[in-house]
């Protein structure tokens, strides 16, 4: 049994490797979050939902900026947004300098 999976990229895609790498550490969190610790999760989900909350699960891209001793992070539903928080947060609270 083959234990990998493939996904086609759009035919206007031309990714680098940089971004072939990033590709590939979010579908193996993807497969992860999907695999471990299901028995868990779906035991807190159960709980909260039996509390009255309605539970969703989104996927977000994690934006960390690191500056010496400072680091700030924003998240985004994709690369671009989250890196546009962080700038705008950076923009807005330090005017780019230290916090």
């Amino acid at each position: 049994m083959d234990r990998s999976i493939e996904v086609a990229l759009p035919a206007d895609a031309r990714p680098s490797p940089s971004e072939l790498d990033e590709l590939r550490q979010a579908l193996q969190a993807f497969v992860s979050m999907h695999f471990q610790a299901r028995e868990r999760s779906a035991l807190a989900l159960k709980s909260l939902q039996k509390e009255g909350w309605k539970v969703e699960l989104n996927p977000t891209w994690l934006a960390v900026g690191r500056r010496e001793r400072s680091r700030e992070q924003a998240v985004g539903s994709t690369p671009d947004e989250a890196i546009a928080r962080l700038y705008e947060d950076l923009k807005h609270e330090t005017g780019f300098g230290c916090p």
